[in-house]
């Protein structure tokens, strides 16, 4: 038997991760020396020229003014022109300064460039870094995976299939840095050639980054250096393995000699060490070893003789010698061996196909063989390190998952166009309660988190797997809080609701969540779930009595207003969210489960009373923030009668329709109108994605689950109640290793007795008793019955029976001395008082009963009413109430 309930996990749609960068990085080209220009070395010569001739003219006036001739003044006059000339060569070396100035602005201007373009590779970075965590995060995080809808996410054909994160360190920048095509470097200016060749060789890593190992890529890793590092990172690689990937899909066996077995318990949790085929006396058998002999009979028919074999196995060996799992390989099927060793360094010889990890607490350093026989080393930053008590965390979390093993069947007569497959036949196992006969509202009631609230199964899918409905509103994860369902007569409509109420049900308690459950028509839809503790309100057979329409809208929209009046006296809190989380931290608050409204027909309820549609707007609108859901069903739907209802309707259900335009309407496509006619196959739109599936039957009897069984699931055929002294298995424990299984004590033969032989006359055979079996629904109602927090009652039921005279007075007669029998209440001692009916109240949820004070009429009270109208019984009632 199995030390925990199982639960089969639906992998819904991977989850869209954050954008990882791509593309080129193309960089400018830095801004080039300009040409020498002729003449530079004379400039400051040429500045010169124009003062020393200035200076030797104004010398050769002060001599022509003693007595100088002509001679002197042509003299000066040349000095002059010289001085002349020197000021136009003087303009022409200014020219080299405006060219200096030039390439200084250009340096500017390239040195803010770089700046604009290292901020936008810091960004990249960042999302480069972002997007790489989320696809592989800390191991240390792991446990919180377990339930989770990203558990189990990396399918075969996915291109992270079997990587696993090992360290956190530089890697490459997610976009290529191209340098700029420039002439040569001696061309191109020094100081911003050098500032290019920094940003690049600073930015061509990005650090902090998880580095991840692909191990479809290797045969065999092999961890040496510190021997208590390299377990810690194998805890860690292999809790990245059975987080991400399925029990079908990848395979654990791990062989740990017997001094360090004790390292390796916690694996003996996780569903990709038990053998698919075999068992023995706890369960499956745990692919667990302690030396290499072990290994080969633990591991027998792994991948063989199964219709799906495991499309990658890890085997982990820590201090077993001679371990080879060569043996497991298979054409569809690869084995990675992941070896914590005692060796403090790498073998000096290293096989192509082999990884080695030299592992230490700081730095993690990757050694294997290129196409050559040299052998590469890699610095990987430093290697993560998990501590066993977290991964037997995320180990026990996992325990009680597995994958569906329904197979999808076709059916031989349609051509292999129609698929056809079958209902869950355990619809109580697959909500994760167990047999229904055995049910445990403290396992199934227990909190969930957050993500798993209002989220269950609603029946199978294409593939076998379970199709889940989420009526949470999406900023929680969920695709509500508003829905609609339509289907034709014959579709299976009215058991979809009852299998989606009944899931709700056995999943969440009473002051978790209400119910209120309307049908416009009959009210056979809801027959049987109004003795659930969660209903609110059972409203059924308002076409025959449309006054019933306006009481129903009254306690409805009177509901929504007490919840709001709740949420601000009880300190202001803007939603029932913030309420929730209040109570969760110790407030003593009162319970405000979320409510769901369940209305089938509504279409035909809003023709007889359109007013009707304000109130489900209404609902839509506010609903949200109170907690209050609703899900509309109808047989037929014409588009005018939502009339901008439809905007508040994010999840869609469509079983067959009567036409492709109704389904058009709800799916948006007609494939509604082309299902089979067999009840429950539908289509279940939300957010972008349909789903087909065929819901689950509980209306039918229940033969899943046995009396006899001694497991916590039970499910088998139905026998009968275990005796007292039947033999009861007795409680193993829970090893690793293989269990023997305990057999149960032959019988004693009875003593054999000789009787005479007596012809007797056949006895008459009894006649056929048909005996009505137990549904699913009844056997869950009747387990659920009375159980949890009393539900909030939403609805009150008209006023068709008078009321009683202790129901008027409001508590038990009693005899009091000087007065008799009388009521309880000293204030209606002595005052002319007497309660004569009940005023219904049905916006406030509550009936008060009607007192007339004769002393304030007068001492007059007339009694009116036509025949029949009961005026004998009030004229009574008021003299009764009077004594």
């Amino acid at each position: 038997m199995s030390l925990v309930g199982v639960i089969t996990f639906n992998r819904p749609k991977r989850a869209q991760p954050p954008p990882h960068p791509r593309g080129d990085l193309l960089l400018e080209s830095p801004p080039e020396v300009p040409p020498p220009v002729t003449g530079r070395n004379f400039g400051a010569i040429l500045r010169m020229l124009p003062m020393v001739a200035g200076a030797g003219a104004m010398a050769m006036m002060m001599m022509s003014g003693a007595g100088g001739g002509n001679v002197l003044r042509g003299v000066m006059g040349g000095m002059y022109g010289i001085s002349m000339l020197g000021m136009m060569l003087s303009q022409t070396g200014r020219g080299n300064d405006d060219q200096a100035q030039q390439l200084d602005g250009a340096r500017r201007d390239y040195f803010r460039y770089l700046g604009q373009t290292r901020k936008k590779v810091r960004a990249t970075a960042e999302a480069q870094r972002k997007a790489t965590l989320w696809r592989h995060p800390a191991p240390q995080d792991l446990w919180s995976l377990a339930g989770h809808r990203r558990m189990w996410e990396r399918r075969t054909d996915a291109d992270d299939f079997a990587s696993v994160r090992i360290s956190v360190g530089p890697q490459q920048f997610a976009q290529r840095i191209t340098p700029p095509e420039s002439k040569p470097i001696e061309d191109l200016e020094p100081l911003t050639t050098g500032a290019l060749r920094r940003f690049m060789r600073t930015h061509r890593t990005v650090p902090g980054v998880p580095l991840a190992l692909s191990l479809k890529g290797f045969n065999y890793v092999q961890l040496v250096g510190d021997v208590e590092a390299e377990r810690r990172l194998a805890y860690a690689m292999v809790a990245q393995s059975v987080a991400w990937h399925a029990p079908t899909d990848l395979a654990v066996v791990v062989c740990a000699a017997p001094d360090v077995a004790d390292a390796w318990q916690w694996v003996k949790w996780l569903p990709h060490l038990q053998h698919p085929s075999r068992t023995d006396g706890v369960g499956a058998t745990r692919m667990f070893a302690t030396d290499a002999t072990q290994l080969s009979q633990v591991t027998e028919g792994l991948t063989s003789q199964l219709d799906h074999v495991p499309s990658q196995i890890v085997v982990v060996v820590d201090g077993a010698p001679g371990v080879s799992a060569d043996s497991l390989a298979t054409p569809g099927t690869h084995v990675t061996t992941i070896e914590v060793t005692r060796l403090r360094e790498r073998p000096k010889r290293i096989e192509a196909g082999v990884a080695v990890l030299d592992v230490h607490p700081e730095n993690l350093t990757l050694h294997r063989r290129q196409q050559s026989v040299q052998v590469a080393s890699t610095p990987l930053g430093k290697p993560d390190q998990l501590p066993m008590v977290m991964a037997e965390m995320l180990a026990r979390g996992l325990a009680p998952y597995r994958m569906p093993t329904t197979a999808v069947a076709e059916d031989d007569d349609s051509d292999g166009e129609e698929v056809v497959f079958e209902p869950p036949k355990d619809y109580p196992a697959q909500v994760g309660v167990g047999d229904p006969l055995t049910i445990d509202v403290r396992q199934a009631w227990k909190l969930r988190p957050v993500h798993q609230r209002l989220r269950v199964p609603i029946g199978n899918g294409e593939d076998g797997r379970p199709v889940e409905l989420d009526i949470k509103e999406a900023a929680l994860g969920g695709w509500g809080p508003h829905g609609l369902c339509i289907g034709a007569t014959g579709s299976g409509k009215s058991e979809f609701l009852r299998t989606h109420v009944l899931g709700l049900a056995m999943s969440h308690p009473p002051d978790q969540l209400n119910f209120v459950l309307v049908d416009f028509k009959g009210g056979a839809t809801f027959l049987g779930l109004d003795e659930l503790p969660h209903v609110s309100a059972v409203i059924t057979n308002l076409e025959g009595e449309l006054t019933l329409v306006d009481r129903m809208q009254d306690a409805i929209e009177g509901e929504m207003a007490r919840r709001q009046e709740v949420l601000a006296s009880s300190g202001n809190f803007k939603n029932r969210e913030d309420y929730d989380e209040a109570r969760r931290e110790g407030a003593d608050l009162p319970p405000m489960p979320s409510l769901f409204i369940v209305v089938d027909e509504f279409s035909e309820m809003l023709t007889a009373r359109p007013e009707f549609l304000d109130t489900f707007m209404m609902i839509g609108r506010v609903g949200r923030s109170l907690g209050v859901h609703q899900m509309l069903a109808t047989q037929r739907l014409e588009e005018s009668k939502l009339r901008g209802l439809d905007t508040y309707l994010s999840y869609r259900i469509g079983l067959r329709t009567f036409s492709p335009a109704e389904s058009r309407i709800v799916l948006g496509v007609p494939d509604a109108y082309e299902l089979p006619s067999a009840p429950g196959n539908g289509y279940l739109k939300y957010e972008q994605s349909m789903v087909r599936f065929k819901a689950a039957y509980v209306s039918g009897p229940w033969r899943g689950s046995s009396q006899e069984s001694s497991g916590p699931s039970g499910y088998g055929e139905p026998g009968a109640l275990m005796s007292s002294d039947a033999w009861v298995p007795p409680v193993l424990e829970f090893v690793p290793e293989y269990v023997a299984p305990v057999e149960p004590p032959e019988p004693e033969p009875e003593p054999i007795s000789v009787e005479p032989v007596v012809e007797r006359e056949p006895e008459p055979e009894p006649a056929d008793e048909e005996q009505e079996e137990e549904t699913l629904l009844d056997i869950v109602v009747d387990r659920l019955r009375g159980k949890g927090w009393p539900a909030h009652q939403v609805w009150l039921p008209p006023l068709d029976d008078p009321p009683t005279m202790d129901q008027l007075i409001g508590g038990e007669l009693q005899v009091i001395e000087g007065r008799g029998l009388t009521v309880a209440n000293p204030r209606a001692h002595g005052s002319l008082q007497a309660p004569v009916a009940l005023v219904d109240r049905p916006r406030q949820q509550r009936r008060d009963p009607m007192w007339v004070d004769v002393s304030g009429a007068g001492g007059n009270v007339a009694i009116v009413g036509g025949p029949q109208s009961g005026k004998s019984m009030g004229v009574r009632a008021f003299i009764a109430g009077m004594a």
